[in-house]
């Protein structure tokens, strides 16, 4: 399988998110990251030769501010529409600070004085996602345990996992000390997502895992 046929990978930076494009008719992006990540995104998009007049979907694993902080110039940048799911859309919709987490980014001074305000943006979601909805042959697995709203992506013909912040790698799993985290949900949404066949998995941040992903998930169950 060549995987840059079915998506494109953009790596985080500092504590930005992984940013997924999942190709097709029209392209759809996973987590643009902080609003301060913008320009960087939109020059790795360039440099992929991806056609961002195509993207016409904005896709959040969650609704913390370092994946979801740039939706607004994004959605300006593009018009695409914004997707989350519906346990997280409200954060977003209200401009919560503390759910989002930018209540803590905003006390960073790096970033404080990259943001220049204290607020986070409100924002109109267009499509409020529900486990089993079909995103360019990726369904929507609700994994809460990191945020209530959480969700990983997986395409099943290519056993690909698009897993936001659940879990990074077999020895790294999202937190579960921030607003409405849970470690107990986190545990039940691991032991969902063993049940899938996943070879690849694509996370909310560090390196891709290539290969074995399902076995990577079954060990990181021994931490939870």
């Amino acid at each position: 399988m060549d995987l840059e046929n079915i998506i494109e990978i953009i790596e985080g930076r500092r504590y930005e998110c992984n940013t997924y494009v999942l190709k097709g008719e029209e392209l759809v992006l996973i987590d643009p990251g902080s609003a301060d990540n913008h320009d960087y995104l939109i020059q790795k998009l360039h440099e992929k030769n991806i056609n961002i007049s195509q993207i016409k979907l904005i896709v959040n694993t969650h609704c913390h501010y370092d994946h979801g902080g740039g939706n607004k110039k994004l959605k300006e940048f593009t018009k695409a529409q914004l997707a989350i799911h519906s346990l997280d859309a409200t954060a977003l919709e209200q401009g919560n600070s503390e759910k989002t987490g930018f209540k803590f980014a905003s006390n960073l001074n790096y970033i404080k004085d990259k943001l220049g305000k204290n607020e986070i943006d409100t924002l109109i979601i267009e499509r409020k996602l529900e486990e089993g909805d079909l995103i360019n042959g990726f369904k929507v697995i609700h994994t809460p345990g990191h945020t209530s709203g959480s969700i990983c992506l997986y395409n099943e013909s290519e056993k690909i996992l698009i897993s936001g912040d659940t879990i990074f790698d077999a020895n790294s799993i999202g937190r579960t000390d921030l607003p409405s985290g849970s470690s107990e949900q986190l545990k039940q949404s691991l032991e969902k997502l063993s049940e899938l066949d996943v070879e690849i998995i694509l996370p909310g941040h560090g390196p891709v895992i290539l290969e074995n992903g399902t076995s990577a998930i079954l060990q990181a169950l021994e931490i939870v």
